[in-house]
Parts: structure tokens; C-alpha cells; sequence
């Protein structure tokens, strides 16, 4: 008798290949991948959130202040807002500057207003977006956050070398009694690296 022949490969079709089992290296990469997506997803929302809530709350309670307020010219818009803790420069496409009540009496309004200035020539409002950027990334890595921290008050020191540069040691006691007298605490600082466009005056200047 001939030789039985299957009636698949007698008409070409091919036999059905047994497919192998996943590697549980590549389940478990998967995972991860998995875990690391959607961590960046709450980070990115958290941030988002933060800085919406904080815009509206400075837009709720803002007033403008006109060139004649303002004892030197500002490069950018200039407000008071209500229940602010200390001044700051926020804001990524059009930054402007804010300031709270302790801010205002004629001999702190000056200093303030070039410390914040002088954020805004050196683009820390976009190094505070780098730092979200790098926060929402790796948001798993305690180093990179105690990082955004350390960039953060970096920020500060580098603007008030820039300021004091050139002054004398009166301007430099009147300037840093203007800043701690509007400034919030530095363990504040360290507790918010979140935001994307607000740099704050903080008690770091009292360390030059």
C-alpha cells in the first residue's frame, strides 16, 4: 500500500506552527512599561492641575498695577493679588509679575520688582518647565525630585548674586529685609517643585 499522506499537505496547505509562550522577561518588561505610562500620566495631570488651580485663584483676585505705581519701568505686566504668600514671577507664554500686600510699601517695591525682573531675564519660568518635564519622566526616582528642589533654589541664588552684584553693603541690608520680609519658608520651597512658571521669593537669599 502507498504511504498515507496528510490530506493538508496534499492540497498545500501548511500545517499550523505551535506558538511559543511569552518569556516572562518580556511579561514582566511589559509591566513596567505599563507602571512607568501611567505614572507619568498622574504626574503630567497633577502638574497640570496644580498650575490651573493656582492661575485661577491669581486671576480671581488680580489687579494690574499702572506705570505710575511703579517706582522703576517693568518689562512685563505687574500684579497685586490676594492671598498670595510671596511674590512671584508665573507663567510660561506671557509671564507676569505678582505681588502680595507686603510687597507694596514704596521702600520693598523696588527690590522686589528687580529681583523678579531679573528671574525673567535669566528664563527660569521655562527652566521650571524643564524641571516639570523631568519630574513627569521619571517621576518613580526620589533623586530627581530632591534635584527639581535643588534647581529650584539654585534659581534663587543665581538671581540674587545678580542683583547684589554691584551694590553696596546699605542696598544690600535694604534688599534682603525687602525679600524676607515677603518671602515664605524655605521647607515651602522644598514642598512645591511642581510649578511650571512660578518662581517664588524664598528665605535662600538670607544664605549669600
Amino acid at each position: 500500500l502507498p504511504p498515507q499522506t496528510d490530506p493538508a499537505i496534499s492540497a498545500g496547505v501548511p500545517e499550523s506552527v505551535p506558538q511559543a509562550a511569552p518569556s516572562p522577561a518580556g511579561t514582566a518588561r511589559d509591566r513596567l512599561r505599563t507602571v512607568w505610562f501611567a505614572g507619568m500620566a498622574v504626574t503630567a495631570a497633577a502638574l497640570f492641575l496644580s498650575n490651573a488651580a493656582f492661575y485661577v485663584r491669581l486671576r480671581r483676585g488680580r489687579r494690574r498695577l499702572t506705570a505710575e505705581e511703579l517706582p522703576l519701568p517693568c518689562s512685563t505686566a505687574v500684579y497685586e493679588a490676594e492671598d498670595l504668600a510671596s511674590p512671584c514671577l508665573f507663567g510660561l507664554l506671557r509671564p507676569a509679575i505678582y505681588l502680595n500686600e507686603a510687597a507694596l510699601p514704596p521702600e520693598r517695591l523696588a527690590h522686589i520688582l528687580v529681583h523678579e525682573q531679573t528671574h525673567l531675564r535669566h528664563l527660569d519660568h521655562l527652566w521650571a518647565l524643564l524641571r516639570g518635564l523631568c519630574l513627569t519622566v521619571y517621576w518613580f526616582d526620589p533623586l530627581v525630585w530632591w534635584a527639581a528642589v535643588l534647581s529650584r533654589r539654585d534659581c534663587e541664588l543665581a538671581c540674587d548674586e545678580r542683583v547684589l552684584r554691584g551694590m553696596d553693603a546699605g542696598q544690600i541690608k535694604d534688599y534682603s529685609s525687602a525679600l524676607l520680609a515677603c518671602s515664605v519658608p524655605r521647607r515651602m520651597l522644598a514642598a512645591c517643585p511642581l510649578a511650571f512658571g512660578e518662581t517664588a521669593v524664598s528665605y535662600t537669599h538670607l544664605t549669600l
